[in-house]
């Protein structure tokens, strides 16, 4: 059954492979988009025949948009611009690498916000699948995964984690898991490899130029809790428990770096974006500044303390670039003047747009 309000946005970067096992997935789901738009971060003549191949199978009308700038949060605004030119209702954005293996898992997603004219954002239960081979040469990114918990409860006697209830997020960024008591629970934020957007409620301004260019220098890590905080301002944000679907990590990340310096950096760098924004509408206030400062602290000490505790050479890495992106953090104000002066992104998003491909 074909959903005439939906559209879904996959944001792909050198993945034909990955994107056509979720294509086929999707293809198979109980309810199927009018459109799905597959924004191409890197476009090498792959992605097409994919495509093609997959409308002829499915019946499933594609648009194809070439993107100027390997940027998730630009590719996300592309996407949104194609989902505004065939007046979409809803709007689901999917990451490349995931699987549905949950054949009403779509269905379930946009039940969601059928059943409730106050619910504007819809994320699921995403199931991550293990680090293993295709890891082995970024161990900074294993690393960190296992002392997440640790830092958690260290970090609290540094104020960087306020008491934020179940569901909610910190003013530095730091997303806290809703407590499953029914099918659903409201939340702050959501998760960006699954977000499905009312789209009376994703305007052009919950899309931002200073977070284009926050991804252009590499440090758009949370860019998926700003667009779903800004999207918050107009209903409710909702946590599917009913609805998983599964991440097997058959990719190393493509939108931010892996290597231990430069994720450290741009892990640090991002925090000053996610506490300026965290009101959304409002300034951060004077104890978010104190968090945010508590966070770069509580963290540097973790860093450099399992640095020098269980010596490995990309955990200095990753601590020197936690400290360097600490520093910038606090000096200068992520915009896109300073990150990005040359770069005019409304301008740009206009050229690339008119690049599509319908298919």
């Amino acid at each position: 059954m074909i959903n005439q309000g939906l559209t879904i946005c996959i944001c792909t970067y050198q993945r034909a492979q990955l994107l056509n096992l979720l294509l086929e997935d999707i293809s198979r789901q109980t309810v199927l988009p009018e459109l799905i738009v597959v924004v191409d971060g890197c476009p090498d003549g792959e992605v097409i025949p994919v495509l093609q191949k997959m409308a002829l199978q499915s019946g499933i009308s594609f648009t194809y948009l070439p993107s100027n700038h390997p940027n998730l949060s630009y590719q996300r605004y592309l996407g949104w611009l194609a989902a505004q030119e065939i007046s979409a209702a809803y709007l689901l954005y999917l990451d490349d690498d995931l699987r549905l293996h949950q054949q009403d898992a779509i269905e379930k997603l946009v039940g969601y916000l059928q059943a409730d004219a106050q619910v504007v954002g819809v994320t699921s239960v995403i199931n991550f699948g293990k680090m293993d081979d295709i890891f082995s040469s970024q161990p900074a990114l294993a690393d960190q995964q296992s002392v997440r918990n640790q830092a958690y409860f260290f970090l609290q006697w540094f104020r960087s984690a306020q008491k934020v209830k179940p569901g909610g997020l910190s003013p530095t960024g730091n997303r806290f898991l809703p407590i499953q008591n029914g099918k659903c629970s409201t939340v702050q934020w959501l998760r960006g490899g699954v977000m499905l957007f009312r789209m009376s409620a994703l305007t052009l301004n919950c899309f931002s130029a200073d977070l284009f260019a926050l991804d252009h220098i590499r440090c758009g890590k949370g860019e998926d809790t700003i667009l779903s905080r800004r999207v918050m301002q107009f209903g409710k944000l909702v946590y599917a428990h009913d609805v998983v679907i599964d991440h097997p990590n058959s990719d190393i990340p493509k939108t931010y770096p892996t290597s231990a310096y430069k994720l450290a950096y741009a892990t640090a760098y991002s925090r000053r974006f996610l506490n300026d924004h965290y009101r959304t509408t409002r300034q951060p206030y004077f104890r978010d500044r104190m968090a945010l400062l508590g966070s770069y602290i509580g963290n540097g000490l973790i860093n450099f303390g399992r640095a020098f505790v269980r010596p490995r050479r990309y955990r200095f890495a990753y601590a020197t670039g936690y400290f360097v992106g600490s520093m910038r953090g606090l000096i200068q104000k992520p915009t896109a003047k300073n990150m990005a002066p040359q770069i005019n992104w409304w301008a740009d998003a206009g050229q690339a747009f008119d690049m599509k491909i319908n298919i």
